[in-house]
């Protein structure tokens, strides 16, 4: 899709600007099933975050993600959902990530599919993540 195209486009520019420096995707809802799609096609990625992941289809909004044993993920994956999502289902975004070797799940109690009142939670369960990686 041109979203995974603009992904790529977007590591190959901070490759080109910062040349070895570990580069990781990090995406956001609908972004977040982009950035694993990206993910898949760049073994070179020290990882990659999806918060609240559209994991499932919703016509005219996102066309999901493949099982993923379809995909051939060579990257650390972390999924971080909020426990009181109405737009994504955490149950969802656990039952797929669970088939992931390298991935893992992070689940804040309380937070919405904007996280209002838990970003200090999601940025720290992301860096924290990526510092791990690194």
């Amino acid at each position: 899709t041109d979203e995974v195209a603009d992904a790529q486009a977007a590591v190959a520019t901070a490759r080109d600007r910062a040349p070895g420096t570990p580069l990781a995707l990090v995406g956001w809802s609908f972004g977040g099933a982009v950035a694993i799609r990206a993910a898949e096609m760049d073994d070179s990625l020290v990882g990659c975050a999806a918060v609240a992941p559209s994991v499932k289809a919703k016509a005219g909004v996102t066309a999901g993600l493949p099982p993923a044993d379809d995909l051939d993920l060579g990257v650390p994956l972390l999924f971080v959902c909020g426990g009181n999502d109405n737009v994504v289902s955490p149950e969802d975004c656990k039952t797929w990530i669970d088939a992931v070797p390298a991935g893992r799940y992070v689940e804040i109690s309380g937070a919405n599919h904007f996280f209002w009142g838990r970003y200090d939670r999601l940025c720290s369960a992301v860096g924290d993540w990526l510092d791990d990686l690194v």
